[in-house]
């Protein structure tokens, strides 16, 4: 009865943990930032839309599966719409959501 109790507790931390990266997940993408004419995207940003930790997509990045992109003065990547594609067929082997969704910038927009 006590290992069946057990397994109960790890299942029912599972699904919260699954609850927290959905709900993360469906959190609307805020628009991309605009620099010298050129829209980017965060990391994180770009982590969500692909559907990836954040540190998968840092991980891959610094371990030279992705071309890192380019950085602004603090360090952090500016990603364009093809540095997403790119990352999206690395990690993903498909094509990134930017692609079809136009609430996503599918028109233009990253």
């Amino acid at each position: 009865m006590n290992d069946f109790m057990q397994r109960i507790a790890t299942l029912e931390r599972e699904l919260r943990s699954v609850k927290d990266r959905l709900v993360k997940l469906e959190t609307p993408v805020s628009p991309p930032m605009e620099l010298h004419g050129q829209q980017y995207r965060s990391s994180r940003e770009v982590a969500r839309l692909l559907g990836v930790s954040t540190s998968l997509l840092t991980k891959a990045t610094w371990g030279g599966r992705i071309d890192p992109p380019q950085k602004d003065p603090s360090g952090n990547f500016l990603w364009t719409r093809a540095d997403i594609e790119r990352a999206s067929w690395v990690l993903k082997k498909c094509p990134s959501p930017l692609t079809d969704d136009p609430e996503l910038g599918g028109e233009g927009e990253i």
